[in-house]
């Protein structure tokens, strides 16, 4: 947020400008794709319901991306646009680089231990976000 122009943006915020009506709907954005993931999963996202998988979920939103959590953290990012669209590739980038590395890497890996071959052509089919 501070490469965005905090000045520019304190004051659009305030004026209740486009700046915050573009980012509060990528904030409700964000909200409705976790409420269709949670749907889509069965269970509740808070933190005690996750546990180890108990199935391998490829339809819905997972035909799409295989982590649609994530997809959804980068809308609110993409708003940062409207005020410095060098800070929000920088913030996207910087988001997609360590979730990569940090957390998808592990939570692939313990699902491919899981499910095998079917998580494996789950890969092959669906990309890791909504592009290859």
């Amino acid at each position: 947020m501070v490469l965005g122009a905090p000045a520019e943006m304190a004051d659009d915020l305030a004026s209740g400008g486009a700046g915050l009506t573009v980012m509060a709907a990528a904030v409700a954005l964000f909200f409705v794709f976790v409420a269709v993931i949670q749907h889509q999963l069965r269970v509740s996202l808070s933190i005690p319901s996750f546990g180890e998988p108990k199935r391998l979920v490829t339809d819905g939103i997972f035909a799409l991306t295989r982590n649609p959590m994530y997809v959804a953290f980068l809308l609110p990012l993409l708003s940062i646009a409207c005020y410095s669209p060098i800070a929000a590739i920088a913030a996207v980038a910087l988001y997609i680089l360590s979730m990569n590395s940090l957390v998808i890497a592990v939570e692939e890996e313990t699902l491919a231990s899981m499910f095998g071959s079917p998580f494996r052509r789950y890969c092959l089919a669906t990309p890791r976000w909504l592009v290859w």
